[in-house]
């Protein structure tokens, strides 16, 4: 535990936050820092895979803006991070609840980790757990990406969707 380990990892007005581990980490770790830009690289403080997979999201998503372009660049880092760490040899995957967000609309996803989402008297809620009472929950499918834009419209579909 070290502070430049914690989250939310935060740079360009974007925050992003993972719950989860991806399996095979510190093996597959080389593999992992060849995508990533080497600006970003360069300035990788902690030794988390978070911490890498927020540096891959800031490589895929480049200049773009729009929530499109967050969740495609979600999607690669979700496809990415499986496609390295992942291996069959065990049936058992990474898990991969990330949230990215530039504060005004947001993106997340789903995999082997509780999400939840709701919608009550105007706001939208995005959990691992579904705690506040009177919120009508409904729990998110794992490989699914959640977006909420801007105008609080919320949307969950597949991550392969977005690929």
């Amino acid at each position: 535990v070290r502070e430049e380990n914690t989250h939310p990892f935060t740079a360009d007005g974007w925050v992003f936050m993972h719950n989860g581990t991806l399996k095979h980490f510190a093996k597959a770790r080389p593999r992992f820092d060849e995508e990533i830009d080497p600006r970003f690289r360069a300035h990788l403080e902690g030794d988390t895979a978070s911490e890498r997979c927020f540096a891959l999201f800031r490589t895929n998503v480049g200049a773009g803006r729009s929530l499109e372009d967050m969740a495609r660049a979600l999607a690669r880092v979700f496809q990415s991070a499986a496609r390295i760490c992942d291996d069959d040899t065990d049936g058992k995957r990474s898990a991969m609840n990330f949230l990215v967000s530039d504060g005004r609309q947001l993106a997340v996803t789903r995999r082997d980790r509780t999400l939840f989402v709701g919608e009550h008297e105007g706001a939208v809620y995005v959990a691992s757990e579904a705690v506040m009472p009177g919120v009508p929950w409904r729990e998110v499918p794992d490989d699914a990406l959640v977006t909420i834009d801007a105008s609080l419209r919320l949307s969950v579909g597949r991550v392969s969707d977005w690929l």
